[in-house]
């Protein structure tokens, strides 16, 4: 820009805007150290400073988790997701707040299996990196949404892959059925669609990543499906992956196994509680990755739902389907093989 601000009065402009905003960083990521800080996009709007303590988590986070940054004399964290060890160390560890006293633990012992809560993995899908993997899994889809009288939700793991989940969905699903993306339909509208809309008057499935995968409350039971499209395993350049990767190596630990397979089965469980909010909720979740299967690592990330009932094949489903009295139609011959 300075090379050619004497070109045009606009390039010149921007010049100076370039100062003020570098200006306006250096101050912001200097005292961080040049290989701490990072900013993270949310979207066209919305950008986040990421800048990790010394220790495990962001200090920023950190002050927070501790109410150190109003002052609070106690701050309370709660969820269904907070770990599955007594300890709750995922969560604090994540947070830095194996640092801070006292910290007190209570654990309240789990529900009873959910009676109306299912899971299942695909047999013969391609792994997700094979060809063909999202549109065998949107045949799968196509053949069980009809069946449960209710919306459904696809989660992926990235922007791309629900884009091209959305346009294989589009191609597959019966004709009644709507296909939102949420990033190209818009957030609200989609999230008002699962929310507002009368299933059986307009079936809608979401295609979404990001922010869908926490925090979204259906009532009156209106979603019956959800679908993971892969293992949520974060992505490998991750900077605030690395750098929790590089402690716990610090720590003398496995990385993967108390890191990322610690995270994903974290995030299933969060996926998976989109799906049912109380005792009287119903509905499949399907994982449409079969490295759950067999890959070593599988069962620990099964674990996380020990509390719904496991569908071993497609026999399985259907018979589940018939059982729950959630079919509106047929749907023979329509296997998802």
């Amino acid at each position: 820009l300075r090379a050619a601000q004497g070109s045009d009065v606009r390039l010149a402009a921007l010049g100076e805007r370039a100062v003020r905003f570098a200006s306006v960083l250096q101050g912001v990521l200097a005292p961080a150290g040049d290989d701490s800080a990072w900013l993270d996009w949310r979207d066209a709007a919305h950008w986040a400073l990421v800048r990790p303590g010394a220790d495990a988590g962001p200090a920023a986070a950190h002050e927070l988790a501790t109410g150190a940054a109003w002052g609070a004399r106690s701050v309370v964290h709660t969820s269904a997701t907070l770990g599955h060890e007594p300890g709750l160390r995922w969560h604090r560890d994540a947070l830095g707040l194996h640092a801070a006293a006292p910290v007190r633990v209570l654990a309240a012992e789990e529900a009873a299996p959910w009676p109306g809560a299912a899971w299942h993995v695909p047999r013969g899908l391609p792994e997700p990196a094979e060809p063909g993997h999202g549109e065998a899994l949107a045949r799968c889809i196509a053949a069980w949404a009809p069946q449960l009288d209710g919306h459904a939700l696809v989660l992926t793991t990235t922007r791309r892959a629900a884009q091209r989940m959305a346009l294989v969905l589009a191609q597959t699903m019966p004709t009644q059925w709507r296909v939102l993306h949420a990033s190209e339909e818009g957030h609200r509208r989609a999230w008002a669609a699962l929310r507002s809309e009368d299933p059986r008057r307009s079936p809608t499935v979401v295609v979404a990543s990001g922010a869908f995968w926490r925090g979204l409350d259906v009532p009156d039971n209106a979603l019956r499906l959800v679908v993971v499209d892969k293992l949520p395993f974060a992505p490998p350049d991750d900077p605030w992956l690395q750098r929790r990767l590089e402690h716990a190596r610090a720590q003398g630990q496995d990385p993967f196994a108390s890191v990322q397979l610690v995270d994903a089965a974290m995030a299933l469980r969060q996926a998976a509680g989109r799906l049912i909010r109380g005792p009287q909720g119903r509905g499949l979740f399907v994982v449409g990755d079969v490295r759950l299967r067999s890959r070593a690592y599988g069962p620990r990330l099964a674990a996380a739902l020990a509390q719904w009932q496991w569908l071993e094949d497609e026999v399985a489903v259907d018979e589940w389907l018939s059982a729950q009295a959630l079919t509106t139609a047929s749907t023979t011959g329509r296997s998802c093989a």
